[in-house]
């Protein structure tokens, strides 16, 4: 069953009609007080490495969301905060804290995808999550993406019977995501099916290596691209020598972060952190 636990660490449209142009007609109008939560949320947004901000944020949103309901930058804001909040903010929360943010997070994914109005059509009518995925667009792939995401780790720590319950639907989205937008979350879905080839059974590290090469391609100052192939590929094929080539092309990176877009400092700072432990050959030795 450790495929089923490790596969979601990575854990990364339909054209208008009447029916569209309807709803678009009567989307109320944004108010200044939307604003100024937005603006509020924003600011907290660019410092989410650190908790409290991350925290900021979400409440920000979350009293924007209580006037207006209808702007995809809103829901990918949201799904983010509660992510951060439960992975990278959650030491100190309980498990039951931790599935409630990534819950809070997968709905608001779901309420972002309803935001084509074919989507919502498909959902409410519990079509299948193939049928669902096959009527995105290129503008639904943030909350796609972070609705996998979230999905992923809320079954993961939530347990083995519901990661293996949902291992197809999330395996679905990716797959629409990375048909439509492969650069988004830079290069998220290749770095998603890089571990997915390397922990289901009977996988394939060809194609794992595939899709992290393709990552690290899209996104080479991204360095979680470089940390999850080091730590799902190389440790797993025994290629030690690659291993520490991944950790030196994170370790050379180090002076030119600041450089970096800052929406990647909270993944870059992990893998950094990360690379300098995994470098020493003191845990080399345990892992190799």
């Amino acid at each position: 069953m450790r495929f089923l636990i490790c596969f979601f660490l990575l854990l990364m449209i339909a054209c208008g009609n009447g029916t569209e142009e309807k709803i678009i007609q009567e989307k109320p109008k944004a108010t200044g007080e939307y604003f100024d939560y937005m603006n509020k949320g924003n600011t907290a947004f660019a410092e989410k490495h650190l908790a409290e901000k991350n925290q900021e944020a979400l409440t920000a949103f979350e009293n924007a969301y209580t006037i207006q309901k209808d702007d995809p930058t809103l829901y990918e804001k949201l799904i983010r905060c509660y992510y951060y909040s439960a992975m990278y903010h959650g030491e100190q929360k309980t498990k039951e804290e931790r599935i409630r943010l990534l819950a809070t997070g997968k709905q608001y994914g779901i309420e972002g995808l309803k935001l084509n109005p074919q989507m919502k059509q498909a959902i409410e009518a519990e079509k299948s999550w193939d049928e669902i995925a096959s009527l995105a667009r290129r503008s639904d792939v943030p909350a796609m993406y972070w609705l996998g995401i979230c999905w992923g780790r809320w079954g993961e720590i939530k347990g083995i019977t519901t990661v293996a319950f949902d291992i197809g639907k999330v395996k679905t989205l990716m797959t629409k995501v990375l048909e439509l937008d492969d650069s988004y979350g830079s290069g998220g879905a290749d770095r998603f099916f890089g571990v997915f080839y390397m922990e289901i059974p009977n996988g394939s590290p060809e194609k794992a290596r595939e899709h992290f090469e393709k990552a690290i391609q899209l996104s080479p100052d991204f360095l979680q691209n470089y940390i999850l192939f080091a730590q799902y590929y190389c440790v797993k094929k025994e290629e030690q020598d690659l291993f520490v080539e991944m950790c030196k092309e994170i370790l050379a990176r180090e002076k030119t972060l600041n450089l970096a877009p800052q929406d990647w400092k909270i993944d870059n700072d992990d893998a950094l952190r990360k690379a300098k432990i995994w470098i020493t050959e003191d845990y080399q030795d345990e892992v190799f």
